[in-house]
């Protein structure tokens, strides 16, 4: 005997069968509304739970960002004092001539270079020679880096002289506008 393949209807007749006591049909129906119940529950939770990920992912950032801006500011207030708004070429010249005498070296030279301009910033750039000891130029260029202001170094050039060195530095200072 070869099975039939069952139609639809055969197929719910036989499940009508198997279901006709009471305790079995009370199982089924309790079945199928729990699983109803499942589905349609999890379909709008699974919406709700995409939704909050993307809020949340998004809130994320937005603390991230915040992070980052608080950092920003901090490290701000550490070279607002540095970078001094409207100071003049004259003035800087000033300062930098304060470290010769507070370091003990002889100034050969200092020549101001054009200015270059870097956003809301204004680079002064000066050619510096000074001679000395080589501890007396250390502490120079010791001073120049730990001042008050903030500069950069992009040259130097240490020369022996008869009993004493010289020293070429080409010394950028930036100014906020």
């Amino acid at each position: 005997m070869s099975a039939k393949p069952q139609s639809s209807l055969g197929r719910l007749l036989v499940l009508a069968e198997r279901l006709r006591s009471p305790g079995k049909m009370a199982v089924a129906v309790i079945g199928g509304i729990l699983a109803a119940a499942v589905f349609l529950g999890y379909m709008p939770a699974e919406e709700s739970a995409r939704v909050t990920r993307l809020r949340l992912d998004k809130a994320q950032k937005r603390a991230d960002l915040g992070d980052a801006l608080a950092t920003l500011r901090s490290e701000h207030k550490l070279y607002t004092k540095l970078v001094p708004k409207g100071v003049s070429e004259t003035e800087w010249t000033d300062y930098l001539q304060s470290g010769v005498g507070k370091c003990n070296v002889r100034l050969v030279l200092m020549e101001p270079k054009p200015s270059l301009t870097l956003g809301p910033c204004e680079a002064l750039t000066w050619a510096i020679e000074v001679e000395g000891s080589y501890d007396s130029l250390c502490e120079y260029v010791r001073w120049l880096e730990s001042g008050e202001r903030l500069l950069r170094i992009d040259r130097v050039a240490v020369e022996a002289l008869d009993k004493q060195l010289s020293m070429s530095l080409l010394v950028k200072g930036l100014v906020r506008k």
